[in-house]
């Protein structure tokens, strides 16, 4: 039941109230909604599944969004009687803009109000739909899931775009938005990547909007295609620990002992998990790092080559240049002197 501190604010706000989750989804097709607030135990879909619902790429979120006033959704805000804050913090990252255990007070439920709704003034419509469009396409980085959910991402803002121009517009600022958060997310990408390769949008003079469309999707699959090759998701936590650890310290040498130690394991047992888990060994997945770190040294310094398979531990130029042939498919030198040669990783 609604707690009476919500009584207080009937006269500034129209509150609607439902039991079961279930019935969420289908009201907000209705009617429109500035801010949501979704219980972590909600009867029938709690405000999890629902979460995920409305922002993952198997949700309602298109459908939903084309019904939605300027085709954004509301601001959600999850609460919880339990201080479960895993469940919080997966909230957050599904778009959530805050967190709130009950019973709550007056003060406390004001406080969250004014900071959401100052938030909502301080964007306009455009701005808002940006902000809501990657909170759904950011869960599917590194996931065969974001090329499906960027095209959507990126017909939903040419159909909401009142004209060529804006939506050109729209394309490059929320293309540089997807390039910020990834880069944000990920911080042992710097050590593959640069932010001029990824973004490159500001290349194209013309307002031709189907171009602009086209040269972000591609840009952000070869990004998200990056991400897969480099740090493959896994069900076993541990060896995705061991791909980030790995990730932000290619350049130093990956002992499987010395890796397998920090972890608590054997080398053995490290191998096992990391076979099993990711499909590679563990000796073919640090090749496979430390060739993109190779290319990105190749791409952004003046290194001879010799220099560069010192770095990343290859005792034979030769060998090295065979295995980064059929990494990159090209050779080092077609690599380093090709334009456009970072769209071969």
């Amino acid at each position: 039941m609604p707690e009476p501190v919500w009584g207080t604010f009937s006269e500034q706000f129209d509150i609607t109230f439902l039991r079961d989750g279930r019935d969420v989804k289908p009201l907000l097709q209705q009617r429109s909604f500035d801010i949501l607030f979704l219980d972590l135990f909600l009867y029938g879909e709690d405000g999890l599944q629902l979460l995920r619902g409305l922002h993952y790429p198997q949700g309602a979120l298109p459908a939903l969004c084309a019904s939605l006033t300027n085709g954004v959704l509301p601001a959600v805000i999850l609460t919880s009687a339990a201080p479960n804050f895993s469940f919080a913090r997966e909230g957050l990252l599904y778009g959530a803009c805050d967190y709130l255990l009950h019973p709550f007070e007056q003060q406390t439920l004001a406080e969250c109000l004014e900071r959401v709704c100052r938030r909502q003034d301080s964007q306009s419509p455009a701005e808002r739909l940006l902000t809501e469009l990657l909170a759904t396409l950011t869960p599917c980085l590194g996931t065969d899931a974001f090329p499906g959910r960027l095209a959507q991402c990126m017909e939903q803002i040419l159909a909401c775009a009142p004209t060529p121009i804006q939506a050109d517009h729209q394309c490059r600022v929320f293309f540089r938005m997807l390039v910020k958060e990834t880069f944000e997310r990920y911080s042992w990408l710097s050590n593959f990547l640069t932010w001029t390769e990824c973004e490159g949008i500001e290349e194209i003079r013309d307002n031709d909007i189907h171009l602009v469309q086209s040269t972000c999707m591609q840009k952000g699959n070869w990004l998200n295609s990056t991400l897969v090759a480099l740090c493959p998701a896994t069900q076993d936590q541990t060896v995705n620990e061991v791909m980030v650890w790995l990730l932000n310290h290619v350049d130093a040498p990956g002992f499987q002992r010395e890796v397998a130690q920090t972890f608590y394991l054997s080398p053995s047992a490290l191998s096992e998990r990391f076979a099993k888990a990711a499909g590679l060994s563990y000796h073919a997945y640090l090749q496979r790092i430390r060739l993109h770190r190779a290319a990105f040294l190749l791409r952004n310094t003046d290194w001879k080559l010799y220099e560069v398979c010192a770095q990343m531990g290859f005792r034979d130029a030769s060998y090295f240049s065979r295995q980064f042939r059929g990494q990159m498919g090209v050779s080092v030198t077609e690599y380093r002197k090709g334009p456009g040669q970072d769209w071969q990783i």
